[in-house]
């Protein structure tokens, strides 16, 4: 059962329709990181507060990023981003091929469904396909590369077990903080 989520509003036309390797500028990365979670989740900080969290982040967390990033070569970003003709069926979000809108699908993404509340589901922001209307969707995908996955094995197989959490915390924040520029461009 499809929740009351509004769909009635404008279609945007995208600049280009199928997917497409978008360049990604490292330094504009750097910008979108989730410090707070990188030192908080990826390097120790939780729990750490007031006075020795200030500490901690101004005599070593800050500077250790500043230094990581200045200096690594392994963070390799690569970002895809895609237009696609869609329509939803019921917790389905149907992604048509761009040549042959509302006749050929090239995915169903299923995404599960609130089970209380407002029983929302992301198919539910799309047109339905019994609306007649096709609808468009954005869909994106984001590595730091490979590199920084064989620098984490090799460090754990050498004892590096601290910089080993410290590269694993700035690839991941590195790709969440790819996809939040990528969604940021797509936005404007």
């Amino acid at each position: 059962m499809r929740s009351a989520v509004d769909v009635g509003n404008p279609i945007p036309q995208p600049p280009f329709w199928g997917a497409r390797e978008i360049a990604t500028p490292l330094d504009e990365i750097y910008h979108h990181l989730d410090t707070h979670v990188l030192f908080k989740l990826h390097w120790g900080g939780r729990g750490v507060k007031g006075e020795e969290w200030r500490r901690l982040v101004g005599e070593d967390f800050q500077p250790r990023l500043e230094r990581m990033w200045r200096e690594q070569t392994y963070l390799h970003p690569r970002a895809v981003l895609g237009y696609f003709p869609c329509n939803s069926d019921g917790n389905e979000l149907i992604v048509w091929d761009p040549d042959a809108p509302g006749k050929r699908e090239l995915e169903r993404l299923v995404f599960p469904r609130q089970p209380k509340h407002d029983r929302i589901c992301l198919a539910d922001f799309y047109r339905p396909l019994d609306s007649g209307v096709v609808d468009v969707v954005a869909l994106q995908a984001v590595t730091a590369g490979d590199e920084v996955t064989s620098l984490m094995a090799s460090l754990e197989q050498e004892g590096e077990f601290a910089e080993q959490l410290f590269v694993h915390g700035l690839g991941v924040q590195t790709a969440e903080g790819m996809a939040e520029w990528l969604h940021a461009r797509v936005a404007e």
